[in-house]
């Protein structure tokens, strides 16, 4: 009997690209990812696609495009999208992002794919599931070490981040491929230590949503916003 093949496709900015060290270094964060993910699924085959393009913007054309000729290529099982950051750079208004938002994922759902919605706009649609990654990325909280080693220029992170990144946005592919599928994962080894932070219900200044700076509101998005 051959293995089951499962297909995801992470796609987005360059915080999908894993872009550090002004461009100069690239550590994606479906590296980690993959590697979780295969561990907890060991009978299964994983296939991991990365397309990340750094200062493409999720509410333009270019973004939609790139998505359409991804899912075009070949059948994903889930799409994992993640954008917004420039969005915000852009000044785009939120009810024109949240409209882009909803048609990226159409394009993935429309292919049959599942999406995983990494984003920043309160939305009610059944389709996406979502994940609060911006709660699991904290800036403000960490410790003077622990942001030196996760955080490059407050808006990317270094090659560490984004492994960091990568376990935590599994852990909610993971909860979301159970709750579809009911897939198992196999229980995983005690995690790595933890970055130092302040309580989990404090609210930092990212989240006040300012869209003058980059480092505010990327990938915000809360399970109760959606589910």
């Amino acid at each position: 009997m051959s293995p089951k093949t499962l297909s995801v496709l992470c796609f987005g900015d360059s915080l999908t690209s894993g872009y550090y060290a002004m461009g100069l270094e690239s550590h994606p964060y479906s590296i980690a990812f993959a590697a979780k993910v295969q561990e907890a699924l060991p009978d299964t085959k994983l296939h991991v696609y990365t397309n990340g393009r750094p200062g493409d913007v999720a509410s333009f054309q270019p973004f939609r495009q790139r998505l359409q000729a991804e899912c075009d290529k070949r059948h994903h099982d889930w799409v994992i999208i993640l954008g917004g950051t420039n969005d915000l750079a852009y000044m785009v208004p939120p009810e024109e992002m949240y409209k882009s938002f909803q048609a990226n994922w159409d394009i993935a759902l429309a292919k049959g794919s599942k999406v995983l919605a990494l984003t920043i706009p309160e939305s009610r649609s059944k389709p996406a599931h979502a994940f609060d990654l911006h709660a699991k990325l904290p800036y403000h909280s960490l410790s003077a070490e622990d942001r030196q080693k996760y955080w490059d220029d407050g808006l990317h992170l270094t090659d560490q981040g984004y492994e960091w990144m990568g376990g935590h946005i599994a852990d909610g592919f993971l909860a979301a491929l159970s709750s579809t599928n009911g897939v198992k994962p196999s229980p995983a080894p005690n995690s790595s230590k933890r970055p130092s932070r302040t309580n989990d219900s404090t609210v930092f200044e990212e989240e006040t949503g300012n869209p003058g700076k980059l480092s505010e509101g990327y990938v915000v998005v809360r399970k109760k916003d959606l589910w």
